[in-house]
């Protein structure tokens, strides 16, 4: 096996047993919040100018997100008509000017939606 390779799987199952250990630790205290993990690497003496080396990593969380994607769609015409019942909220171009009147409004509306598709 290639000494890189090796090292890989090395960090791997280090990072792998350290998460595992958190979480365990993490179980042990009542909160009343949710908890969030974040995991940052650190990468040295790598180029990412180089495509080879280049990170492309897409993972999978076993329970999701842990709620639904709320969407909301600027649009018009057909479709509007269309996507109606397939978006959380459709916001029409007529809807835009009231929106940027009414600050309170369009705040709940950002902060209720995760995606926007224009």
């Amino acid at each position: 096996m290639h000494t890189n390779t090796q090292k890989l799987i090395s960090m791997t199952d280090k990072t792998t047993d350290a998460i595992k250990k958190i979480l365990e630790e993490s179980k042990k205290q009542k909160r009343k919040f949710k908890q969030n993990i974040d995991l940052v690497f650190n990468l040295k003496n790598i180029d990412l100018n180089i495509p080879k080396n280049r990170v492309d990593e897409e993972i999978v969380l076993p329970h999701g997100r842990g709620k639904d994607a709320k969407v909301a769609l600027f649009a018009s015409g057909e479709l509007a008509v269309k996507s109606k019942k397939k978006v959380d909220i459709l916001i029409k171009p007529e809807q835009i000017e009231d929106l940027s009147d009414d600050k309170k409004k369009f705040k709940k509306i950002v902060d209720e939606h995760d995606f926007f598709i224009a």
